[in-house]
């Protein structure tokens, strides 16, 4: 029923985003202060000072992770706006009051608390037992560059964080489930004709010097990861030349004194079947395995044929999954496994690894290449024509804009469409913003719209309610979205409050962020 909404989930989140980014913005803007402190300082809760350094490195860190998430569909515009690096502010001084709160013994969460939270966090690893696996969760802190104490101490200031929700959660919002359902309730009808950028570029001047510039100042924008080719080979646990499972070894799990009637009802069981394969039958693979690798640590090509698999190939791996990673390495597990440890610097094979699809993985690192920037040779020809492109879009918008008042509204510019938050795939987003924005009351209206690659004259004729079916689905959409916006709204007004009686001071204007 919700397939329409999951098309246009994108757009949703954008428009969502408008909604909620003002008020976030100003709950933090409230409180920034100007004129004090040193120039490198960017906020300061009490002796704690938020350096320059210090907001950039992080700011870099949450960006790299919403690259990681998002994939393809990053829009790294988003975090270059100073409304987006402002909030970005005003959530680390929320998180230093916290801290302020904590180490004042205002506010703490117990050991015990932390210890269940842990137990309870998705992904968590746990051994046998059913217990935190301390090896493989050391291992994925030092992945992200965290030591256990600093993310339980990150762990402990949520959990302050939600004892706080009491005081926020009954906070009036200005915004409601009403509300977005009115907001998203019309369509308008649009014609649109783009600008030839082409003569534009001709007349866009570009040169050496800015090109230099743009790259001095935009390098992680040309940053590379830790890139890995990987070959592998997936042995069976069971059927055609692989281990078969012997009485003695259902014996050992189930008991030395089954009878023959209970080993058959074993056998046939597929569960339990499942049981012995894991507890005994992978045991003995591996050992197999391992005792091929001891032969060749670096041959994996003579471990598949001595287990009759064929070794695979996934080129230019990184830690992270992007929207290119096969399916079996989208794995967190798996890709530590053959990623991390010695066994990748010196392209060993990697221990072996049991999948859920009841085959064994025997992988090693073939190539690495380190993370790093690309060199300005490299991009400088991406770099000039980007600015030449980006000079040509100023032009083109700015003698459209001219133009404008001398065209009527009354003639038509192209084909009709319909546009709304909704949008279809073959409206920009910039386009939608635009047409949605214009006040209804002065259709049929002209404007200019532009982005970073184009430039369109817009026409929009008139405004129509959504189709009945369209706009319930949207309600539903809207009334499951809107608990979490609200939450965080709160709390930020919340914070906001908190800020001021702390003494929080913030200088946002001395970010100098240029683009990531």
């Amino acid at each position: 029923m919700f397939d329409f909404v999951r098309t246009h989930q994108r757009w949703l989140q954008v428009v969502l985003l408008l909604l909620i980014l003002p008020a976030f913005v100003l709950t933090g803007v409230a409180t920034f202060n100007s004129g004090s402190g040193s120039a490198d300082t960017v906020a300061q809760v009490g002796t704690r000072q938020i350096t320059q350094r210090e907001f950039a490195a992080r700011y870099q860190k949450m960006v790299e992770a919403a690259r990681a998430q998002a994939g393809e569909n990053f829009d790294a515009s988003m975090f270059q706006k100073p409304e987006t690096q402002a909030a970005f502010l005003t959530q680390l001084v929320n998180e230093a009051l916290i801290e302020d709160m904590m180490a004042t013994g205002k506010m703490t969460a117990t050991d015990n608390e932390v210890a269940q939270a842990l137990a309870k966090m998705q992904g968590m690893p746990k051994n046998a037992q059913g217990e935190i696996d301390v090896p493989a969760y050391q291992a994925i802190l030092a992945q992200q560059g965290l030591t256990q104490a600093q993310h339980q101490q990150g762990v402990r200031a949520d959990l302050v964080k939600g004892q706080l929700a009491p005081a926020y959660s009954a906070l009036s919002l200005p915004v409601s489930t009403e509300f977005m359902k009115r907001f998203f309730a019309n369509a308008r009808t649009v014609e649109i004709k783009p600008v030839d950028l082409t003569p534009y570029m001709a007349k866009a001047d570009v040169n050496a010097t800015q090109v230099q510039a743009y790259y001095e100042q935009n390098k992680t924008q040309f940053a590379t990861p830790d890139l890995f080719d990987v070959e592998y080979t997936l042995v069976p646990m069971t059927g055609a030349g692989a281990v078969s499972v012997t009485d003695d070894d259902i014996k050992s799990v189930f008991g030395k004194d089954a009878t023959a009637a209970q080993l058959d009802k074993v056998r046939k069981d597929p569960t339990q079947m499942k049981v012995v394969i894991e507890k005994v039958v992978m045991k003995k693979r591996a050992a197999e395995i391992d005792a091929q690798v001891n032969k060749s640590p670096q041959d994996l090509a003579a471990v598949a044929k001595a287990f009759n698999t064929s070794v695979q190939k996934v080129a230019r791996l990184t830690r992270n999954v992007e929207a290119n990673t096969p399916t079996l390495f989208k794995d967190t597990k798996v890709r530590e496994a053959i990623l991390n440890g010695t066994q990748a610097e010196s392209k060993a094979i990697a221990p072996v690894m049991a999948l859920d699809s009841g085959e064994l993985l025997v992988a090693r690192v073939s190539a690495y290449q380190a993370a790093g920037t690309r060199s300005f040779d490299e991009v400088k020809a991406e770099i000039e024509q980007q600015l030449r492109r980006e000079a040509a879009v100023k032009l083109a918008s700015d003698e459209a804009q001219k133009a404008l008042g001398g065209l009527s509204a009354s003639a038509s510019i192209g084909a009709a469409q319909s546009v709304s938050w909704l949008v279809n795939d073959k409206v920009s987003q910039a386009v939608a913003l635009k047409a949605m924005s214009l006040p209804a009351k002065n259709f049929p209206a002209l404007a200019v719209v532009s982005d970073k690659d184009s430039v369109s004259l817009i026409r929009v004729l008139n405004e129509q309610p959504l189709p009945a079916a369209q706009m319930d689905l949207v309600s539903q959409w809207a009334q499951s979205n809107w608990v979490g916006a609200a939450d965080n709204l709160a709390f930020n007004a919340y914070m906001s409050a908190l800020r001021e009686r702390m003494g929080a001071k913030m200088y946002p204007e001395r970010i100098k962020l240029t683009a990531q």
